[in-house]
């Protein structure tokens, strides 16, 4: 399924920002670090602002070279990128009345 799925590029718009993972470990935290590994993920949207497609790429750091590459191999030409999450996908939505825990 990786193998089928890197070959998909993203068309349209495609929301797209870095991070990092990996667990806990002695040393130095947070980016850069030689415990946590630095990957790309790209949301494609449809034309209602419903995900389509979504990519999850290892990447080898996160240098603006990097990131260009990343690209070119992930996105269509004509694809239109936002790079960070926008406002609108990172705002928390409150759960409505209905949706409240009922003891």
């Amino acid at each position: 399924m990786r193998r089928r799925e890197s070959r998909r590029l993203l068309t349209g718009v495609a929301f797209a920002d870095d991070a990092v993972l990996g667990g806990e470990q002695t040393g130095k935290p947070g980016r850069g670090s030689e415990n946590k590994a630095p990957f790309m993920v790209a949301v494609e949207l449809d034309h209602d602002g419903y995900p389509r497609h979504v990519r999850f790429d290892a990447i080898a750091n996160d240098q603006g070279e990097t990131f260009s590459a990343w690209a070119t191999s992930a996105l269509h030409l004509n694809a239109g990128l936002v790079y960070g999450w926008p406002r609108q996908l990172q705002r928390r939505r409150r759960p409505s009345r209905d949706h409240r825990r009922r003891a």
